[in-house]
């Protein structure tokens, strides 16, 4: 294990009106996110991740790619409803 760990970096949790834990978002340099965790599918165990499948090891990382924005914008739309 190293201290150069995601966990480390800042991010914003959103949670929605019943406090369930609806996403946690890596900020990135830019106005994109680096990274989002999402579940799946409403309550279910399944995560979602868009943006870097690994650890982010940078406290500035990048956004992620357009076609990864894109496929999170796409589900925030059909399953949380933003």
């Amino acid at each position: 294990m190293t201290d150069a760990e995601e966990r480390y970096i800042q991010s914003d949790w959103y949670y929605d009106s019943n406090l369930f834990l609806d996403r946690i978002e890596v900020p990135s340099s830019g106005h994109i996110p680096a990274k989002v965790i999402t579940q799946a599918e409403f309550l279910s165990d399944d995560l979602a991740i868009f943006g870097p499948q690994d650890y982010i090891e940078t406290g500035f990382p990048e956004p992620m790619n357009n076609e990864q924005y894109t496929a999170w914008l796409r589900h925030r739309a059909e399953h949380l409803g933003a």
